[in-house]
């Protein structure tokens, strides 16, 4: 599972050769399979555990029988609901490594070659010398790759090793234009590298609000909508006639669409200083047809009270920024679907797990 996890990694940011990815998908395919008929058959001996155990109940010396050769009813549950998970994972990661052959490009090796360059122009203290020998390369190592007549791309170990000493991820170096950044771009791209690897690093709690909840908002006994994205608008839609429809409803007027827009997924927020939040938004059209690739967005937005709510960018193709955005995103939904405790929780379960501290005493320092 690692090792898919690793090749769904690289097919996300472009750096795999399309033979790999093929055979990466085929063999995640063929082991899809395999689980699939493990899960069935671990069903089939759950179901038939159960009815056996209720068929003799109190004939001990059969159930044990039955324990042997399949294992309790637990166990085979157990078994049961893990390989459903590991199903679930690897449907998920084939998806996206199929994507992948679908929208598969070639890696743009001149551009991340211009951004180690350029990066190395910010970052005096760092030189394209230390990079080669830190990556275990040979001294021009780079300068013979830049090459035209040079088509070998650069190993992973360099990448990495660059993307580290230039203290940039591996996604900004590999996905972005630099040199074309504007300041602007520059510093949401550092912020989107630092809200990915601190999700990866299970540092940030994510809150996550259902495309459900969110298109069926409504407005308090004093008219007002609960949400700071959200507001009431009057506006013309298109419906099933030929004219548009004037409507009035509660909307988020998202950058991409402006009123005509509906909550697509799950959206997720993040409390901030100053009582600000950042918002990841998914959202579609309001009426699109099925084949309309440019009706769905992701954008990033952040609100501070007192403040009109404020666009930071989106995974649009006008933005230099789209690639990182649909990183995040993917990033902080895989996230959320992983246990999560709150800091002051995990603080008592700490007491206990550190000190045996069950809190008995608390009330002994009580005044009363």
């Amino acid at each position: 599972m690692e090792k898919l996890k690793e090749t769904v990694y690289l097919a996300r940011i472009g750096l795999i050769e399309k033979d790999e990815l093929e055979n990466s998908t085929i063999e995640a395919l063929q082991t899809l399979d395999k689980l699939e008929k493990e899960k069935k058959k671990a069903k089939d001996i759950l179901d038939c555990i159960k009815k056996q155990n209720e068929l003799v109940e109190n004939n001990k010396i059969y159930q044990k029988t039955i324990s042997d050769e399949y294992g309790t009813e637990y166990e085979v549950s157990l078994n049961y609901d893990n390989l459903v998970s590991i199903c679930e994972e690897y449907s998920e990661s084939i998806e996206i490594l199929q994507q992948s052959l679908i929208n598969y490009k070639n890696f743009n090796k001149n551009r991340c070659f211009e951004n180690i360059r350029f990066l190395l122009k910010e970052k005096s203290d760092v030189k394209i010398g230390q990079i080669e020998k830190e990556a275990g390369v040979s001294p021009g190592y780079m300068s013979r790759l830049e090459k035209a007549s040079n088509t070998s791309e650069p190993s992973v170990e360099f990448l990495v090793t660059a993307a580290k000493m230039l203290g940039v991820s591996l996604d900004v170096l590999l996905l972005t234009d630099m040199v074309e950044m504007n300041p602007t771009e520059k510093y949401l791209a550092n912020l989107i590298q630092k809200l990915n690897q601190d999700t990866i690093d299970d540092k940030l709690e994510w809150n996550r609000e259902s495309d459900d909840s969110l298109n069926r908002l409504e407005t308090d006994i004093n008219g007002f909508v609960n949400h700071p994205l959200f507001e009431m608008e009057t506006f013309y839609e298109q419906g099933e006639t030929e004219y548009p429809n004037l409507v009035e409803r509660i909307v988020f007027k998202s950058h991409s669409f402006d009123c005509h827009t509906c909550i697509n997924d799950d959206c997720f927020n993040l409390s901030m200083k100053n009582n600000s939040t950042l918002y990841l938004m998914n959202v579609s059209k309001g009426v699109y047809h099925i084949d309309d690739l440019d009706a769905f967005a992701k954008e990033i937005w952040i609100f501070t009270p007192g403040m009109t709510p404020q666009y930071l960018t989106s995974n649009r193709d006008i933005s230099r920024l789209a690639e990182l955005v649909e990183i995040l995103f993917d990033t902080v939904k895989r996230a959320s679907q992983h246990p999560k405790i709150k800091k002051n929780i995990k603080n008592v379960l700490d007491a206990f797990i550190n000190f045996d501290d069950l809190g008995e005493d608390d009330d002994d320092d009580m005044p009363f």
